[in-house]
């Protein structure tokens, strides 16, 4: 009843979004304080919210990332800009991709991996995988419905979801 209360007054959105998370996280931690073992199933209800949301910010946050690049490279007045901007931003990742395959390979080294667990490892994920599958609850299954990556949604990656996704807007519309 607050929030509507909120919407209808002439608050900015950002109090609005503020004042929601502050009354997620009362309602959040009180649950957590409250715990017995029915409220964990309220817990996991409640966590398609609190995960659909953050699921749909990082859904939000890639577009967003992309096309503040693009209009910064926009407002570059000569090309000379694009071409040093460019420069130093492929050097700075062969840089990290350098970095990080050195970690990788002192890693590695320090703990003794060889190619020869390659095949253990593989049938024990292949295990894990089948167990982490069977107990997925129905609400957990809800929020993986939800995208993150709208980019990787729309390759044969994750198809069910992508049509999950689809529907959503068009379900109302086809009980009319």
């Amino acid at each position: 009843m607050g929030i509507f209360k909120i919407d209808q007054k002439s608050h900015s959105l950002s109090r609005a979004v503020f004042i929601a998370i502050f009354i997620g996280a009362i309602i959040g931690l009180s649950l957590h304080f409250i715990a017995t073992d029915s409220s964990k199933i309220v817990i996991d209800w409640y966590s398609i919210i609190g995960n659909g949301y953050v699921n749909l910010l990082k859904l939000v946050a890639v577009p967003l990332i992309f096309i503040s690049i693009l209009s910064a490279i926009n407002k570059l007045e000569n090309n000379a800009g694009i071409g040093k901007m460019s420069l130093t931003i492929v050097a700075c990742m062969l840089v990290l991709v350098m970095i990080a395959g050195f970690v990788g390979l002192l890693t590695a080294h320090v703990i003794g991996l060889d190619a020869s667990a390659f095949g253990h490892m593989q049938s024990t994920l292949t295990t894990d995988d089948v167990s982490k599958t069977a107990a997925v609850s129905l609400p957990q299954l809800l929020t993986s419905l939800i995208p993150t990556n709208l980019f990787l949604d729309l390759t044969a990656h994750a198809a069910c979801r992508l049509l999950a996704s689809l529907s959503l807007p068009c379900w109302p519309v086809s009980r009319c």
